[in-house]
This record gives structure tokens, sequence and C-alpha cells, in this order.
């Protein structure tokens, strides 16, 4: 913002920016905000990695209770539940793997037990979502599953970072950077 700006009646009584402060353009704006590109960047790569890894995830939840309701005859809540713990194993392989970063002093018992909470809290917002859209609100189940999937994928995506993730530069950092 320029100092010229100032004198404009909305910013009346606020002192003129100091030389080199925070939003006045100067060098310490440009690091900064080249750094926090760099953060968000490596954010959104790993969020893309994260919805690959889940729709791979969903294909194999999906497909497998298809398979063993139609195929095998099995009853489709045991089938689903089958199909959901499959999904849910193949996700936290994937998920460590390639989306997050192990962290030091987190045994991979207790990574694997936080993962599964996590997981089963995210059924349980989806389930309940599922429920008001359709029951209450009178939603095609088919809309209602895109929204609840959404939703979904972004806590389960902030809560794996922010229990899971050792990361580069932690998200509290980043938040620091942009102010």
């Amino acid at each position: 913002m320029s100092r010229e700006n100032f004198g404009s009646p909305f910013f009346v009584g606020l002192p003129a920016p100091q030389a080199g402060a925070v939003g006045t353009g100067g060098p310490g704006d440009r690091a900064r905000l080249c750094a926090a590109e760099g953060i968000m960047g490596k954010l959104v790569q790993q969020f893309m990695k994260f919805g690959v890894v889940g729709v791979v995830a969903f294909l194999i939840d999906y497909g497998l209770m298809v398979a063993l309701t139609e195929l095998a005859g099995v009853e489709y809540l045991l089938s689903a539940t089958i199909s959901f713990t499959a999904s849910v194993v193949f996700n936290y392989l994937a998920s460590m793997r390639y989306v997050f970063t192990h962290k030091e002093g987190l045994s991979r018992r207790r990574e694997f037990v936080i993962f599964v909470v996590l997981s089963v809290i995210g059924l349980a917002i989806n389930d309940a979502l599922m429920f008001l859209g359709t029951s209450f609100l009178g939603i095609s189940y088919l809309i209602t599953k895109v929204f609840a999937t959404a939703v979904v994928m972004v806590y389960n995506f902030v809560t794996r970072k922010k229990f899971l993730d050792a990361g580069d530069t932690p998200v509290t950092e980043a938040a620091g950077l942009m102010e």
C-alpha cells in the first residue's frame, strides 16, 4: 500500500507505515511472500497426493463391497464393514508412505490407532451428513454423498496433517509467515 493512500478518508487517523514494515512492498514482504508461496505449493502438492490415495481407497472400498455383496452373497452391511476396513488399511499404508511424513517418537502402532480413530470419526461424519441430507432435507443420496465426501475429505486431510504428519514446515509456521 503506498503512502499517498493514507491521505484518503478511509485511513484518517492511521499512521503512515514505516519503511520496511510488513505490507509496504519492501524486500521483507517479497521474502515472506515467496516463502508462503513455497509452503502453499507444498501443501497443494500434498493435498493432491492425498486425493489420489483417497480415490484408490474409495475404489477398493466400493469395489470390494459390491463384489462381496453381489458375487459372494455377503450381507451388505457386513460387506460394507469388510470393504471399509480393507480401504482404511490401504489408505494408512499409502498415506504414510506417499503423502505424510512419519513423526519421530510416534510408534507405528500408535500412528495406526490414531489413523483408524480419525477414519472412524470421518465415517461418522459421513453417515451423519448422509442421514441429514437424505432424511431431513430430502436431497438425493447421490448428491448428498458428493457433499459428504468433500466435507470428510477436508476433515481427513486436516486431522491427519495435524496429528500424524511431521512435515517440512508445520502449518502454524506457514500461517505466521502470511501474517
